[in-house]
C-alpha cells in the first residue's frame, strides 16, 4: 500500500478531508417559540412528569442540531419562574440541558447551551408562582447551529460566509463569540437565521464525526 509523509494513502486522505472540512447548511429553519412543546399552562404541570412533545418532533432526527429556547408568559403577573431539563441526542450521543425561564407579560424567551438533533423529553425540574392564564413553551432559538465535526480552537474555523439565493454576503468575522468551541458551533454575532440563508463554514475538523458524553467533547 502506497504512503505519502509516514501515512497510508487512506489515512492521508481523511487527514486532508479534516484539514478541509465545508459545512454547509441551507435554508435553515427559522426560529419556533414552540417547535417541540406548544403552549402550555404551568400551573397545571407537575415537577418530574414529562410535558408532551409535539407528536410529528419526537425522535425526529433534524438536519443539524439547534439550541433549544423556552418561552415562559407571565400573563397573571406573578413572576413566574420554570425550569425544564432537556433530553435528546446529538449524532447519536446523549445530551441533557437544564433551562430556567422567568416570565414577563410579553413572553420571555430563554436559550439554553446545548446543541440538539432530537429531542425525546422535557421534565419540568422546579415550577414557581404559576398562576391560570400563564403560558410556557420549548422551541429552537433563531441564532446557532452546530457543526457536523469537532473543533479545537477558534481559529481552527477559517471561514463563514452566508451565499444568500442572490448575492453572496460579506464573511461573518471568526472569534470566541460567533464560534463556540465547547459545544462545535456557530452563533451569529447580529440578527436571527433565516429560510433564504445559506450557510457556508470551511474549519480544520478535530477527529471523527459524533461528539462525547453530554454532547460536547469527550
Amino acid at each position: 500500500m502506497g504512503a505519502t509523509g509516514g501515512l497510508t494513502l487512506k489515512q492521508a486522505a481523511k487527514r486532508s478531508a479534516l484539514l478541509n472540512t465545508i459545512d454547509n447548511y441551507k435554508s435553515p429553519q427559522a426560529v419556533s417559540a414552540d417547535k417541540y412543546v406548544v403552549s402550555v399552562d404551568p400551573s397545571g404541570l407537575t415537577v418530574g412528569t414529562a410535558l408532551t412533545i409535539v407528536a410529528a418532533q419526537l425522535g425526529k432526527l433534524q438536519r443539524r442540531a439547534r439550541r433549544l429556547s423556552v418561552t415562559a408568559t407571565d400573563a397573571s403577573g406573578t413572576s413566574l419562574s420554570i425550569t425544564l431539563v432537556c433530553v435528546g441526542f446529538r449524532n447519536g450521543y446523549p445530551v441533557t440541558d437544564t433551562i430556567t425561564a422567568t416570565g414577563a407579560t410579553s413572553g420571555t424567551a430563554v436559550n439554553g447551551t446545548k446543541y440538539f438533533d432530537e429531542v425525546v423529553s422535557v421534565t419540568p425540574a422546579a415550577i414557581s408562582n404559576a398562576a391560570s392564564g400563564d403560558a410556557v413553551t420549548v422551541g429552537i432559538d433563531a441564532l446557532a447551529f452546530g457543526l457536523v465535526r469537532r473543533i479545537k480552537a477558534v481559529n481552527s474555523v477559517k471561514s463563514i460566509v452566508n451565499v444568500s439565493t442572490v448575492t453572496e454576503a460579506a464573511p461573518v468575522a471568526i472569534s470566541s463569540t460567533t464560534i463556540d468551541v465547547a459545544n462545535f458551533a456557530f452563533v451569529l454575532p447580529t440578527g436571527s437565521l433565516a429560510t433564504s440563508d445559506d450557510w457556508t463554514i470551511q474549519y480544520i475538523a478535530d477527529g471523527e464525526d459524533g461528539f462525547g458524553p453530554g454532547g460536547v467533547r469527550g
